[in-house]
């Protein structure tokens, strides 16, 4: 997934927020938490592929093509994990340092961590059975902050 797929894929679900928005008018709130909480699931998956995806094309312009190759397989083998916060910074620390220690600082202003906490957590909920209330206008809030993680990644990838 390139910034080209990754746009695409933003567009997608832009999309389908502008969607559920039009839903809202019909004021069944059991139907919008419903339908915030997919959302969040769909964010959840963007934000992760989304992050895997710059890594590897990453690798791929920066390096030689078994090593970018060795890093996209391990990248895609733990699919399986949640891109937490801390996760997303782990794996900033193991491509640089110094990308770990902005991005913390980052992530740690206007509530960008915790909407990231926030999203895997209703998704992770709404996955096992769970039941959390969620509104659309408190997804489309994590989305924004979600989406600015994403750019901040892709301009340090870019330096």
């Amino acid at each position: 997934m390139s910034k080209k797929t990754i746009s695409a894929s933003k567009n997608k679900l832009d999309d389908l927020f502008t969607y559920i928005k039009e839903l809202r008018k019909l004021n069944n709130f059991e139907l919008e938490s419903q339908w915030a909480t997919y959302l969040c699931i769909r964010v959840s998956g963007f934000l992760e592929t989304s992050i895997r995806s710059i890594y590897i094309e990453y690798c791929s312009d920066k390096s030689h093509p078994n090593i970018s190759k060795y890093v996209a397989s391990n990248l895609e083998s733990n699919r399986s994990q949640n891109m937490k916060p801390e996760n997303i910074l782990s794996l900033a620390m193991a491509f640089n340092e110094d990308w770990k220690r902005k991005l913390e600082i980052y992530m740690s202003e206007d509530g960008r961590k915790e909407a990231i906490e926030s999203v895997i957590n209703i998704r992770n909920s709404a996955a096992h059975g769970g039941n959390m209330s969620v509104s659309y206008a408190r997804v489309d809030d994590y989305y924004e902050k979600i989406w600015e993680v994403i750019q901040f990644i892709i301009e340090l990838c870019e330096k």
